[in-house]
């Protein structure tokens, strides 16, 4: 969810729980809410809700049922999706509900456990997958040729654990063809593509938490067969490398919307090489013959009129380099400056090494920007690029990304000014919990701190 659309998502559910059991909105001071670091107050949002998103107030034994009547909402019940499970386990989820539930999950390990309880199959076959070790294997099992053109890749059950293995196994082992060797890279990048579409994967939107564990894996493989099959191409695998070539781009596109401190570092690596990758004219070609074959149509994907966004919506090279600094990946971004700069037919040295000085000052605190800049300085120094290239380079703004402490702490402020017993008071823990979990070691840096709060012992004394 894009921070905007996150915003107004958490202002209902504050606002519904305010309304639905008599606590104080205002209990959150402006400076603390997420939502008016935004720009928008609650207040604003209150009045453009839907009627049935603000009960009068509720019994608690009324609590699940009306959780549940806001998660059936597609676009407002997002969040409350999320809680559902985790507050009401006793209630009997299916369908579409019981798939977003476990999708806006941030812990797997609880999704896939509830999933193989509620009889979900897919889910459970794309956890194996996803907990799958590597195997060693017989050398005449490894020598087993595997046609990554043909396979077929999903529904994941024995079958495809068995080739993924297999996959797995060869890409380690010596000795084997780059035959051999390119359809195992097309084999993995296949099925976690697969399972990505499966979780919802849509080039317009975030992913779901779930599906961003897997996005990583996906693009890491989809790009290590697609520079194979262009240094090696196979007829047989042109047509697939296609497929993986569009799928690459929606995965980056999806992930794109998503603030960098939701992703591990190894998924914002694999990200930034998507962007790489994707920027070549050569690839933007093929891309866009391919759009224009499907007719930019949006198949597979959300069933309304907007056409599919195609290449021309990559990021531009200014809004990639404030994504690395976000992203606290300060040396990749001087590397991505300095390659912008090297390039033949590109904007030259001096705008992208002022815009990468700007950036730097604008996200970073004093002595880090100025440690950075010297850093950068000398790393243009050694170039010797010209100064001015033949492409205009644009230097844009970039709304920072909500950091997530803000949310914790509008979180932390709605859980204590609640009643300590009741349905409420449990909600709103829940709701922290997710917050917690929504980036990678973020729980354990928060618990660390010195002034942890009295709420969050009381937290993780609950069973939630």
């Amino acid at each position: 969810m894009s921070p905007g659309r996150r915003a107004r998502a958490a202002a209902s559910l504050t606002v519904w729980l305010a309304a639905g059991w008599g606590c104080d909105p205002s209990a959150s001071t402006a400076s603390d809410s997420p939502v008016a670091a935004e720009g928008v107050t609650a207040q604003g949002v209150a009045a453009q809700a839907p009627a049935e998103l603000e009960p009068p107030p509720l019994a608690p034994d009324q609590g699940c049922s009306t959780l549940r009547a806001l998660a059936e909402d597609a676009e407002q019940g997002l969040e409350a999706a999320a809680l559902l499970p985790v507050v009401c386990p006793e209630l009997e989820l299916e369908g579409p509900l019981l798939r977003r539930a476990l999708l806006r999950q941030h812990d797997p390990t609880r999704a896939l456990s509830w999933a193989s309880a509620r009889g979900d199959r897919e889910l459970v076959g794309i956890a194996a997958m996803w907990r799958r070790l590597p195997l060693e294997l017989e050398p005449e099992v490894v020598a087993e040729s595997l046609d990554a053109a043909k396979a077929i890749v999903y529904p994941i059950g024995a079958r495809q654990l068995i080739d993924f293995d297999l996959a797995q196994a060869q890409l380690v082992t010596g000795g084997l063809s780059g035959t051999t060797r390119l359809h195992a890279r097309a084999y993995l990048a296949r099925i976690h593509l697969e399972a990505l579409a499966a979780l919802g994967l849509d080039p317009s939107r975030e992913l779901d938490p779930l599906a961003r564990r897997l996005a990583g894996p996906a693009i890491h493989h989809a790009l290590a067969f697609l520079e194979t099959q262009m240094q090696q191409p196979r007829r047989s695998l042109r047509a697939r490398a296609e497929t993986v070539e569009l799928a690459l781009l929606d995965t980056y596109l999806a992930l794109e919307l998503t603030a960098p401190y939701l992703l591990d570092p190894l998924t914002r690596d694999a990200h930034h090489r998507a962007w790489r990758y994707l920027r070549r004219s050569s690839v933007r070609e093929r891309l866009d013959a391919q759009l224009q074959r499907l007719g930019r149509s949006r198949q597979g994907y959300a069933a309304d009129a907007r056409p599919r966004p195609g290449p021309e919506a990559l990021a531009s090279p200014s809004l990639e380099l404030f994504r690395l600094v976000d992203g606290a990946r300060v040396d990749a971004a001087i590397e991505c400056a300095v390659e912008l700069a090297r390039e033949r037919d590109g904007p030259g040295a001096a705008p992208v090494e002022a815009d990468l000085a700007r950036i730097l000052d604008a996200r970073l605190a004093p002595e880090a920007a100025l440690d950075a800049q010297t850093r950068a300085r000398e790393a243009f120094a050694d170039l010797g690029a010209r100064a001015i290239g033949e492409r205009p380079y644009e230097a844009v703004e970039q709304t920072p990304w909500l950091a997530p402490e803000a949310w914790i702490e509008a979180r932390e402020a709605e859980a204590a000014a609640l009643p300590d017993e009741g349905f409420a008071r449990r909600l709103a823990l829940a709701a922290l919990v997710l917050e917690l979990e929504a980036a990678p070691g973020l729980r354990e840096r928060w618990l660390a701190r010195p002034d942890a709060p009295a709420i969050l012992r009381e937290l993780y004394r609950l069973e939630l």
